[in-house]
């Protein structure tokens, strides 16, 4: 037995020491074998076939050359390797696989790493995933062909693969996509597969560095992918993916995306962020340009099951350096939908107006923008990509919106800007709405505004530029704009007004038809609520003070509609004006009590004009130079001047006015279409035309006058320059007071000649006229044809003596120039009385004849003789201060004067003198001589007479009985003296008394009186002496 176990132990030790020496053998062997591969690399591509039969490589495969090479490890290196499948095409310059070390004792191949050099792949996609559509009869499943690998049949010999400087061709749907430089990492673990990659992808020419991450879990559905692409050319690149026609986006960017793939094929969980750098947005038919910005960078999430693209933590910065917040999302279904939204804190108005759209009304709001301070600013794009953007039926719209400050515009040329306004600003969809707060406008205060620009896209309709504010200031600063802008040239008129008002403003300006200089561009409706407002009125320049007043500016019409006082009188009124032709077309309605008197001044016209209080309804209406005029009025101490006769009358008791027609300013026609008056006791209706440049051609009607219970006419009548006067009685008094108590200014020569040339021909048929008392003259007729000459014949009754007299003045048929004058005066004294020529005359038959002389139908001088028998001289204060320095002041204490038996005196008148010769009056008391000459127009008198009492005379002829011896001497003594009248103004007498003058030599003192005055052709001294002082020039 124990010999059987050393039997037994010998064997086995023999074994092991066999086993002992044939792997120290088999060691030396293989060291010698390793020495000799190191240096010779061992030549195994005989093995190629074996590893085919193994399926280790495809039979399609070719290898150039397989060698083994012996390091610290077993090299496996291969070159110029191609392989060809259904799948994939694969061309390897260079492969190096490290043979894991257990793999030489398994006899199987693996190994630690495999690096590819220099490999040339392309990969159709479309068929892998086609075939497993087949296998599972399910769709294209992309998750299921990364989670089995069998795509990978390199990860059967390797856990780690390096492939460098490669190219990669995939072909996915349709479309081959080239990588190049690139570089792949396999990594599997006992848990994940790790995929990374890095490479050029060239688009449009354009090289873009990519990398794809990848990690497939063995123990997750769940595959985590990062895909990251730098110096992507976006634009380009979303051409190749999608046509978009209006809407552009580019930039130099870089995009990392984060997506998860479930076993459901579908991406969940997709992030990422872009960054843009050098780029711009550009939208056709809303921006004429680019908008362009340095810098963007923004975060989003990605919904391919929705077609959904989320936005957020966008930062932009633009060219302006504005740094801009950006969210929104984009969905991309039917059609792409596209909401991004922009906002920064703080920026300049010329800065973000560049985020405007460019469309027709944005030219001009550029020009008329000056500043502003912008904050809150919103830019927000909504819907689809479309070339309509007005956001109805689904089409994209707008919405931007900004706070302002410190904001300057204008937006009318003449126009003051808008300064210091703070509001915002929103633009949506098809409107532009702009609100103020506040703001200031010259010199108002706006207290808030709004305007809106609409609509923006609707291509068939103008852009209105709507306007609303509520403003206050001073009426001088509104009239001043509204001045300059209208050129109204209302400077002079303008300046007097001062006060508050409160302004609505409502203004639509078309911008189409301002641009393209159309005319009905703009619409305005300004509402003025004014206080306390103090100016000029425009029609009869007085001052008025308004305490209530209403305006309203239309495009077409200015309204003013006031209450207040005007010359401390109250008045409402209401002015319309035509705008754009301001002071043509004139309305105005007056209710108000002022100065009649103003409707002269203002209309300046030779007619009926009235003075004092008017309560009225006056309406004016002016088309051109035409001023319409309908007056309704109550008449308080008014003083009715009709200054064609010279007619002035104060009345104190209330009356009425009512008046109808017109003033042609340019023609200075006034049309009197009808009138009726009833003031007091003064009552007239009828009609009257007034050519103020042609009086000749005047026209006027007037019936049933009736003036207190003296005048009481039929007719009243200028036709054809012939003035007809018909009626029961007519009271000339208050005609003659018209120099002492008319308001009127004095008239020229022109206007006098202007009346005068409207009446040619007089026609006056009355029962009584009533001329300085109550008396009167009865069946008077005046005939006068007062053209070129006076000619005509003038009867009348004296109703106080039951006298007939007249005054004929006839044509001399040798002298058209010449007219007889031929007068009998039954009572001379009652004529002149009545007339108001001289009060202090009694009776008295008087004859005046002669001649009067005309030329160029102007009266140039008078040549007449006066006789008047039997009158009596009641008062003569000159007369009675020259009787009294003789002693005979008695004469004139008798209550009957001194009577007279005869006077005759010759008269010639020319050139506004008066002068008389051979002027005699014989009396039973007292005798007269007289000579000299009156100046009516320097009031200057220069006469010389003697004056003889009668009386002595008389006593001293009573003792002498021859009256020849009496005119040849004797010692009988007369009385007597010499005067002068004289002086300018108030006339002055000088009494020479003549001390003791026999009778012999009366008719030698009565020779010296006519020779005492000098002639001069009419002119005396002394009055040629008053009129060079007074530079009043004598006719030559």
């Amino acid at each position: 037995m124990k010999k059987l176990t050393r039997a037994v132990k010998n064997t086995i030790s023999h074994i092991m020491h066999f086993i002992v020496y044939a792997f120290v053998s088999f060691v030396f062997l293989l060291a010698c074998f390793a020495m000799y591969v190191k240096i010779n690399p061992l030549d195994i591509s005989f093995l190629i076939d074996k590893l085919k039969d193994e399926k280790i490589l495809v039979k399609e495969a070719e290898v150039k050359s397989l060698y083994l090479v012996f390091d610290k490890s077993f090299i496996l290196k291969a070159s110029d390797i191609s392989v060809k499948s259904e799948y994939a095409n694969v061309y390897l310059k260079y492969a190096n696989m490290r043979l894991a070390r257990a793999s030489i004792f398994t006899a199987t191949p693996s190994f630690r790493e495999i690096h590819i050099e220099n490999a040339d792949i392309y990969f159709d996609l479309d068929k892998v995933l086609a075939a497993k559509q087949a296998e599972t009869k399910q769709d294209k499943n992309i998750h299921s062909t990364l989670k089995n690998y069998s795509y990978l049949t390199i990860l059967n010999l390797t856990k780690n693969v390096d492939i460098t400087n490669s190219h990669v061709a995939i072909k996915y749907n349709e479309s081959t996509q080239e990588l190049n430089d690139i570089n792949i990492q396999l990594r599997k673990t006992r848990s994940n597969l790790d995929f990374t990659s890095e490479g050029i992808y060239t688009i449009n020419g354009h090289k873009t560095p990519i990398s794809l991450d990848m990690s497939i879990p063995d123990n997750s559905e769940l595959i985590d992918m990062t895909l990251e692409l730098d110096s992507l050319h976006v634009k380009e690149t979303l051409d190749s993916i999608i046509k978009l026609d209006t809407f552009a986006i580019d930039g130099l960017g870089n995009i990392k995306v984060n997506a998860k793939l479930d076993s459901n094929n579908h991406f969940k969980n997709i992030t990422g962020s872009a960054k843009l750098k050098n780029g711009f947005v550009k939208i056709d038919n809303v921006y004429d340009n680019k908008l362009t910005f340095e810098k963007a960078n923004v975060d989003f999430d990605f919904d391919p099951d929705n077609k959904f693209v989320k936005f957020y933590n966008g930062k932009l910065t633009d060219n302006q350096n504005i740094k801009f917040n950006i969210f929104g999302d984009l969905t991309y279904k039917a059609e792409p939908l596209f909401n991004i939204t922009v906002t920064t804190d703080k920026a300049k108005l010329n800065d973000v107006f560049t985020y405007i759209p460019d469309m027709s009304f944005k030219p001009w709001v550029t020009q008329h923008l000056f500043k502003a301070d912008v904050s809150n600013f919103l830019f927000g794009y909504y819907g689809p990509f479309r070339k309509i953007m007005d956001g109805e039926n689904g089409n994209p719209y707008f919405d931007i919106r900004a706070d302002f400050d410190n904001l300057n515009m204008y937006y009318m040329n003449g126009i003051p800007k808008v300064e210091q306004a703070k509001g915002n600003f929103r633009m949506l969809k098809n409107d532009i709405i702009i609100e103020i707060e506040k703001a200031k406008h010259s010199e108002q205060s706006i207290k808030r505004a709004s305007v809106k620009i609409s609509p923006l896209f609707k291509h068939n309709e103008d852009l209105i530029i709507n306007v609303k504010a509520l403003s206050s200031g001073s009426v001088e600063d509104a009239l001043n704009v509204v001045n300059t802008k209208l050129n109204l040239q209302q400077d002079e008129l303008f300046k007097h007004y001062k006060g508050l008002q409160e302004t609505q403003t409502d203004i639509k300006l078309n911008l189409a038809r301002l641009i393209n200089d159309k005319d009905n561009f703009i619409k305005v409706d300004v509402i003025s609520d004014i206080s306390e407002i103090i100016g000029i009125d425009p029609v009869f320049k007085q001052r008025f003070e308004a305490t209530d007043s209403i305006l309203r500016i239309t495009e077409e019409d200015f309204i003013l509609d006031a209450s207040g006082f005007l010359n401390e009188n109250p008045f409402t009124i209401k002015l319309e004006e035509k705008l754009l032709e301001f002071g043509k077309h004139t309305k105005i309605n007056v209710t108000s009590n002022f100065d009649s008197f103003l409707l002269k001044q203002y209309v300046q016209i030779p007619s009926l004009n009235l003075s004092g209080l008017v309560f009225s309804d006056l309406e004016l209406h002016k088309e051109g130079s035409k001023w319409n005029f309908d007056v309704d009025a109550n008449l308080e101490n008014n003083l009715v001047n009709f200054s064609l006769l010279n007619y002035t009358k104060p009345y104190s008791k209330p009356g009425i006015l009512n008046a109808k027609g017109y003033f042609d300013i340019d023609k200075n026609i006034l049309d009197l279409q009808s009138a009726k008056i009833d003031i007091d006791d003064f009552k007239a209706n009828g009609k009257a035309k007034v050519l103020i440049d042609d009086l000749a051609a005047s026209t006027a009607d007037f019936k049933n006058i009736v003036i207190k219970d003296k005048t009481k006419l039929d007719e009243f009548s200028l036709k054809s320059n012939v003035l007809n006067l018909t009626g029961d009685s007519l009271d000339i008094r208050p005609f003659t007071m018209a120099k002492s108590t008319s308001t009127t200014d004095t008239k020229t020569d022109e206007q006098a000649d202007k009346e005068k040339q409207a009446i040619k021909k007089l026609n006056i048929r009355l029962k009584h006229m009533y001329l300085n008392d109550d008396e009167g003259l009865l069946d008077v007729s005046i005939l006068l044809n007062l053209e070129n000459t006076f000619t005509g014949i003038i009867k009348a009754l004296d109703k106080a003596n039951a006298q007939k007299f007249y005054l004929r003045l006839s044509p001399d048929e040798t002298n058209k120039n010449k007219v007889k004058v031929e007068s009998l005066i039954p009572n001379f004294g009652n004529a002149l009385r009545k007339t108001n020529i001289f009060k202090d005359m009694n009776s008295g038959f008087g004859i005046l004849f002669g001649d009067l002389y005309f030329e160029n139908g102007n009266f140039d001088f008078a040549d007449l003789k006066l006789n008047i028998k039997k009158f009596q001289l009641l008062k003569a204060p000159l007369l009675a201060k020259a009787l009294a320095s003789i002693s005979l002041e008695q004469l004139l204490t008798k209550k009957e004067g001194i009577l007279f038996d005869d006077l005759y005196v010759e008269i010639r008148y020319e050139d506004g003198i008066l002068k008389l010769t051979n002027g005699k009056v014989k009396g039973p008391s007292l005798g007269l001589l007289v000579n000299g000459a009156y100046d009516n127009k320097t009031k200057t008198s220069d006469l010389k007479g003697t004056i003889i009492p009668v009386v002595k005379l008389n006593s001293v002829l009573s003792n002498i009985p021859v009256l020849g011896y009496i005119l040849t001497g004797s010692q009988g003594a007369i009385s007597g003296a010499d005067f002068t009248i004289y002086g300018t103004g108030k006339q002055k007498i000088s009494v020479s008394p003549l001390s003791i003058v026999t009778p012999g030599i009366v008719k030698d003192v009565f020779d010296s009186v006519y020779s005492s005055v000098s002639s001069n052709n009419g002119e005396s001294k002394a009055i040629k002496k008053a009129r060079k002082k007074a530079k009043v020039e004598s006719k030559k």
